[in-house]
């Protein structure tokens, strides 16, 4: 693994987008595809509708549901938040990812280089007594 590749996952700290442009996307996604969904629904017939209509609600409810987790988690994320600007805490693992990479490539770089020092210890007189035998 090179330095480049932890570059990309641990950049420093990411842009944060508000709770109300996530909600307020949500609301009119879901809402223009109800849109979409009647105008298609026209041109249906009844049993296509109904299951149309069960899987939109069905994918609104999953959508809904993500988005009370996300609002019932936003008044402790303060506390995390106050953890990831004031200690740039992305960075020091960046940081500690870099030496961690370093180390292993110190470590790859001293096995190659006594590699050759190193040479095949027979047992000889193990050999010799499975021969004579």
């Amino acid at each position: 693994m090179s330095l480049h590749s932890f570059g990309s996952v641990l950049g420093g700290s990411r842009t944060l987008v508000s709770l109300r442009l996530v909600v307020d996307n949500v609301l009119e996604r879901l809402h223009a595809e109800f849109g979409q969904l009647l105008q298609v629904m026209s041109l249906e017939t009844d049993e296509n509708r109904k299951h149309l209509l069960l899987s939109y609600f069905h994918s609104a409810r999953q959508q809904l549901l993500r988005l009370v987790a996300i609002v019932t988690w936003s008044p402790k994320s303060k506390a995390l938040m106050e953890c990831v600007d004031h200690g740039k805490v992305l960075d020091v693992a960046r940081q500690h990812a870099q030496m961690l990479d370093a180390a292993a490539a110190e470590l790859f770089q001293a096995h190659m280089r006594r590699q050759p020092d190193f040479c095949p210890m027979f047992d000889v007189h193990t050999a010799l007594e499975v021969l004579s035998t």
